[in-house]
């Protein structure tokens, strides 16, 4: 199985396959990914700091993200923002990402504060810094809606829903 196989979100696979052609079998550099070449997606992606003591800061966050998660990232560390077993899956996804230079994908189950289920897909990518070292990661986050007739506007908040279980997965 490729790991376009895993990738089960249109638009997280457009951004790995965007990358994939920007990366021509490296790292691709920070400098080369425009997020404006992919408007549609502006609103689902996020750079993400590479920290000098291990730790990620949320850079920039698109739009659609602060919407569904009822809170801005923006500017955040992910220990400030995250807790428990997700804090732990995400620090493990990115820091594998940052490390070894490889696509990861995190896949992952909430309930919310209505008890509306829905789950959402987070793609990261690594863009290497001038020196060659990886400093930023790309990400996509993609919502996807247990039942496609609820109304996503209903949701006030997932900042506080509780994680049915999640799933990692990284490019050979």
């Amino acid at each position: 199985m490729e790991f376009d196989d895993v990738i089960d979100h249109p638009d997280l696979l457009a951004l790995y396959r965007h990358w994939r052609a920007l990366a021509r079998g490296a790292t691709p550099p920070r400098a080369a990914f425009d997020p404006f070449a992919m408007p549609r997606l502006m609103p689902n992606l996020f750079l993400m700091d590479v920290l000098p003591d291990g730790g990620f800061r949320y850079r920039l966050v698109g739009t659609a993200i602060d919407a569904h998660l009822g809170v801005s990232f923006t500017g955040r560390r992910l220990d400030e923002v995250r807790a428990g077993k997700t804090r732990d899956d995400l620090a493990h996804l990115f820091a594998t990402v940052a490390n070894e230079r490889r696509p990861g994908y995190y896949a992952s189950r909430l309930a919310s504060e209505t008890n509306a289920h829905a789950s959402y897909r987070r793609l990261v990518l690594p863009l290497a810094a001038a020196d060659g070292s990886v400093a930023v990661l790309l990400g996509g986050f993609c919502v996807v809606w247990a039942n496609e007739s609820l109304d996503p506007m209903r949701i006030t908040s997932f900042a506080n829903a509780p994680e049915i279980g999640g799933t990692l997965m990284f490019r050979r």
